[in-house]
């Protein structure tokens, strides 16, 4: 079952970051983000996340999937030492983001850490869009490079390049075993 928690949005189209801060999800057994998202850049942009706002070489990822018709390469688009967890990618202005957003589906467990028993974060997100110009439909895969000791309390979604487009808008549910 999956339990609501919170909704984030962007309504200017000029933030960067949209945020859950103050969670309480450690008695959750994995977290579900849903939504969509576009950006105000010219061209697509990369997606990311920070977890209790860690913005050093902790976060890894790679990525599998399509993007304008040709697959990732083999070894995928990978990083082991970012600063911040790569997990999609935002259609710009380029895509008519006023009607093209892309799909956000994202598992995130590993959250709950603590002294005795550390975790260790890492996420799955699948998402695409399509338009004549441009088409992605992809996988992300990511993680914490380093074992938590406290649960997670807030969570960043960053765009890489431009701002967050208007309605851009994330969904937060806690996953639990009833």
């Amino acid at each position: 079952m999956y339990e609501f928690l919170a909704t984030s949005a962007a309504t200017s189209g000029s933030s960067t970051t949209i945020t859950f801060a103050g969670l309480s999800i450690g008695a959750y057994d994995s977290i579900h983000v849903s939504g969509v998202m576009a950006g105000t850049a010219q061209s697509t942009a990369y997606a990311y996340l920070t977890l209790n706002s860690v913005t050093t070489t902790t976060y890894g990822w790679n990525v599998r999937g399509m993007e304008n018709g040709n697959a990732a390469p083999s070894n995928g688009d990978n990083s082991n030492a970012s600063n911040q967890g790569r997990f999609g990618r935002v259609p710009g202005s380029n895509l008519n983001s006023a009607t093209i957003y892309a799909s956000v589906n994202m598992d995130i467990w590993g959250h709950r850490g603590t002294s005795a028993f550390p975790g260790r974060p890492a996420w799955l997100c699948q998402g695409g869009f399509v338009d004549t110009v441009s088409a992605s439909y992809v996988g992300w895969g990511g993680g914490y490079n380093n074992s938590i000791s406290t649960p997670i309390s807030d969570i960043k979604f960053v765009i890489g390049n431009g701002t967050w487009a208007v309605n851009t808008q994330f969904h937060l549910y806690g996953r639990t075993t009833s």
